[in-house]
């Protein structure tokens, strides 16, 4: 948290042990510097953690393009989480950044969670996240206003004994096939906790469920579903 940081450059870094907190930087447009980051890796005491929060002015976070991993380490403690968390950016449109993001693992916690980011129009930047791994799972993506295709979690699954999953007030979702995989394991699994509400159109629990997988990306304006 710096209200006088606008620009990263200069940090050269390629691994993390611990967190990644980028937070409450008002001034910073972009995330340049962090464009060797490859991986964030958990200790003994921090959890792998990536979280992007409350940066007014972040217009993209495309220099994390080298990340694969968040995940514990060796020595993690048995209670650690993996987290990324991007909320509360208002003019961030995209997280294509994250491109080359495959896998999030904890140990007995995990999470994502998107909300409040006003100009967030698609997840296509995770397109290559394909695990989400831990015993207690969240996955929230909340009160994100322009939101409108989420086809980019299509290949992600849940590994998880404990998944909750929740969608709630983001009215320009119309369709959510890109989460019918998630939904589905967290609706199929004791334990498991689903909530979606307040979205557009057909983006709700029951929808997701009946539709199925996305079979095709959106060529022509239509999204053609099983």
């Amino acid at each position: 948290s710096n209200p006088r940081l606008a620009s990263l450059r200069g940090l050269n870094l390629v691994s993390i042990a611990g967190s990644l907190i980028i937070n409450n930087n008002n001034l910073l447009t972009n995330l340049n510097g962090l464009e060797s980051i490859t991986q964030i890796v958990g200790t003994l005491s921090v959890s792998p953690t990536l979280s992007i929060r409350e940066n007014e002015s972040l217009t993209n976070i495309d220099a994390l393009s080298a990340l694969t991993t968040i995940r514990s380490g060796p020595g993690s403690a048995l209670a650690s989480g993996a987290y990324l968390t991007i909320n509360d950016n208002p003019v961030l449109a995209h997280v294509n950044g994250l491109q080359s993001l495959t896998l999030i693992a904890g140990i007995l916690f995990g999470g994502v969670n998107i909300s409040n980011n006003d100009s967030l129009l698609d997840l296509d930047g995770l397109a290559a996240l394909d695990t989400l791994w831990g015993f207690n799972l969240g996955f929230a993506l909340n009160d994100n206003a322009s939101l409108n295709n989420v086809n980019g979690l299509s290949s992600l699954t849940l590994l998880s004994q404990r998944p909750r999953v929740t969608v709630v007030n983001n009215p320009s979702l119309l369709q959510c096939c890109g989460l019918y995989t998630i939904v589905a394991h967290a609706h199929q699994t004791p334990g498991g906790l689903v909530e979606i509400s307040g979205n557009g159109g057909s983006c709700t629990e029951e929808d997701i469920l009946a539709r199925g997988r996305c079979c095709s990306q959106e060529a022509t304006g239509k999204l053609l579903t099983t």
